[in-house]
């Protein structure tokens, strides 16, 4: 029995189609990355983003509660700081760049 398979049991969940569609995707998001060997940024970033994602399209939902809406607020800032992590050595490269470029002005 894989780790999700026992997070599923503890939930009481008893097949992967009793998940809504939110859930169901955040599943196979983890599901994909678990079964590689090896994983990479990209694979980690993708991880980030799809969660985001599935994050803000729950934020749309007008019946949510005040509780879940926390919870998904503190994933949605966890998910995004990882990703400026992965993206700072970018950033901090294109800045340079750019205050290079402004100094050959």
């Amino acid at each position: 029995m894989n780790i999700l398979s026992k997070l599923l049991k503890k939930r009481g969940i008893k097949d992967v189609t009793e998940l809504d569609k939110e859930e169901k995707q955040q599943f196979e998001q983890w599901q994909k990355v678990l079964n590689k060997e090896e994983i990479t940024i990209k694979d980690i970033t993708e991880f980030c983003d799809g969660a985001i994602g599935t994050i803000e399209v729950q934020f749309g939902d007008v019946d949510i509660s005040n509780e879940k809406m926390s919870k998904l607020a503190l994933q949605h800032a966890i998910y995004k700081k990882i990703r400026g992590v992965i993206n700072a050595p970018q950033t901090e490269r294109e800045s340079l760049i750019e205050y290079l470029t402004n100094l050959l002005k």
